[in-house]
């Protein structure tokens, strides 16, 4: 009898990480991830949609600008668990810790934890998308988005479009839907292809729950936020 191949745990883990997600869709009417490319013998880059009213820009007289869609491309590279995956923002952002030039998104590596997941990565940048999960204040560590952090605290938080510490958000959508609620999510069109550019990534977060690096020749620093 020929004996069962070794498992692989990395691959083990990859496929884990579909398998949470796919439960995510199921269980929000606020986020959607699908993977983009093959999705055998696991997916190894994703498409997350975040269905929420977040910050995209302002105008010349400081007034914020709203969307309801949002969207980060997910790449999980050699180097994850152990460091979180690349992250490139999609879609116009207006965030202290996501480049409205570049895309990359900021996180904090030496926090990072090789538990944690894929779903409490997409946790955090909801958070982030919403104002409830931001670091402005020019002190360790830093804004990766300097224009958008002097914003916060020059004009947003002082006319109280946003200010996390008395929790006036962008807005308040639950990640995951209410307990015996019914599903309510919307059809949408699929992610579009990934561009062939990319740039750097960085990130924040959030205390999590359970428990994911910059594309190609961009600029890899990470830091993760913590909330007060």
């Amino acid at each position: 009898m020929t004996a069962a191949a070794p498992s692989d745990p990395r691959l083990d883990r990859f496929r884990l990480e579909w398998e949470l997600l796919q439960q995510l869709n199921q269980e929000s009417d606020t986020v959607l991830v699908e993977p983009i490319g093959p999705i055998r013998p696991a997916p190894l880059q994703y498409m997350a949609r975040f269905f929420c009213r977040g910050i995209v820009g302002k105008d010349s007289s400081g007034i914020p600008k709203f969307a309801d869609e949002h969207r980060c491309r997910i790449t999980i590279t050699q180097r994850y668990p152990t460091r979180p995956p690349d992250l490139y923002w999609e879609t116009d952002i207006w965030h202290p810790n996501i480049s409205h030039i570049t895309r990359g998104v900021c996180v904090q590596e030496i926090e990072w934890l090789a538990s944690h997941t894929l779903v409490d990565l997409c946790r955090m940048l909801f958070d982030m998308v919403q104002y409830k999960n931001y670091h402005a204040e020019h002190i360790p560590p830093y804004p990766l988005d300097a224009d958008a952090a002097r914003w916060v605290r020059e004009v947003a938080e002082p006319r109280g479009y946003v200010n996390k510490a008395l929790r006036n958000y962008a807005d308040d959508q639950p990640f995951t839907r209410p307990i015996g609620a019914g599903v309510a999510r919307v059809s949408v069109a699929s992610p579009p292809a990934a561009p062939a550019s990319r740039s750097g990534v960085r990130l924040l977060s959030r205390p999590i729950s359970t428990a994911a690096s910059p594309p190609p020749g961009g600029t890899r620093t990470i830091r993760i936020l913590k909330q007060p």
